[in-house]
């Protein structure tokens, strides 16, 4: 007779299967900048223990970026994944919606900010002056907007697909009882 994986068995597989799930959606061909990291750093800081979550997003980052090569701006995009986990932390008591929406924005923009800030401080691209500070910014204004969409998609795909699991567990604990 077979018996019924774990809780704890369940819950290495999930984190197994959303980090599979996260490297693939990475690696695989995509618009610029439209990965499904930021959603998951959301999500993961939203509805995880805070070690789950942070190893789930830097096992994420970690093996893709194996396949997609590491530079000296690794700090500030991994830093703004995790500060966007952090964000996510304020989503823990909410449900699906607006706010939901706004946060993966100033997720967006963090990233935005500090992974710009990072590309002009530690890469030759740009001259080290308020111009070229200006120019660092202004260049990446359209992966800004992929980036933007694509963190907007995934979160809302996230916690909507974890609300309309909750809602549906929910009512067939209701009609089993």
């Amino acid at each position: 007779m077979k018996t019924a994986p774990s809780s704890s068995q369940q819950e290495k597989l999930i984190v197994f299967l959303v980090i599979a799930a996260g490297v693939f959606l990475r690696l695989t061909p995509h618009p610029w900048n439209v990965t499904p990291v930021l959603g998951l750093a959301l999500f993961s800081g939203a509805r995880l223990k805070t070690r789950l979550g942070v190893f789930m997003l830097l096992g994420t980052l970690f093996l893709s970026d194996l396949f997609l090569g590491a530079d000296a701006t690794l700090p500030f995009t991994w830093g703004s994944f995790l500060l966007v986990f952090i964000l996510g932390k304020s989503l823990k008591n909410t449900e699906f919606g607006p706010r939901v929406f706004l946060t993966s924005l100033l997720g967006s923009s963090l990233f935005y900010l500090i992974s710009n800030f990072g590309v002009f401080l530690v890469t030759p691209l740009y001259e080290k002056t308020w111009n070229g500070f200006l120019q660092c910014y202004l260049m990446a204004i359209p992966f800004f907007r992929n980036a933007a969409i694509g963190d907007t998609v995934y979160t809302l795909v996230f916690f909507g697909t974890y609300h309309l699991a909750a809602r549906r567990l929910a009512l067939r604990a209701t009609s089993a009882a």
